[in-house]
């Protein structure tokens, strides 16, 4: 599921409004299991609403962060902020700094035989 999180992402990083959160309390700690990350379950204060969410990094309890929301989606938002990097979001919110490097490398491959397909059909056309 690497495309629609990142695709998610670059929404939130160019179209988010920054807000602050209040990280209430941790309600959950989850062990990794194996090769599997960790799982945090925070309840977050945000204009007065408290919303739990997972999360796969831990947060600072008692303090505020900063978030990225859309305008028509309040209840759900990404960790960062309007200063942060794509990376950084994407980092932040459990997304491998290395997704998109994979799927320009995916892509590229995908594009390189589509074109050779393409040459190969044409070629035999025009035989």
């Amino acid at each position: 599921m690497i495309l629609p999180d990142l695709i998610k992402v670059a929404t939130f990083w160019r179209r988010g409004i920054e807000k602050t959160a209040f990280v209430t309390r941790l309600d959950e700690y989850v062990e990794p299991r194996r090769k599997a990350h960790a799982v945090y379950r925070y309840t977050l204060e945000i204009e007065g609403k408290h919303y739990t969410r997972n999360f796969s990094t831990g947060l600072p309890e008692h303090q505020y962060i900063s978030i990225l929301v859309m305008l028509d989606r309040p209840y759900d938002f990404l960790l960062g902020s309007r200063q942060s990097s794509f990376w950084k979001v994407c980092q932040s919110n459990g997304i491998s700094p290395f997704a998109p490097v994979w799927l320009v490398f995916a892509l590229t491959i995908f594009l390189r035989a589509l074109m050779d397909w393409l040459r190969l059909r044409k070629k035999r056309g025009a035989n």
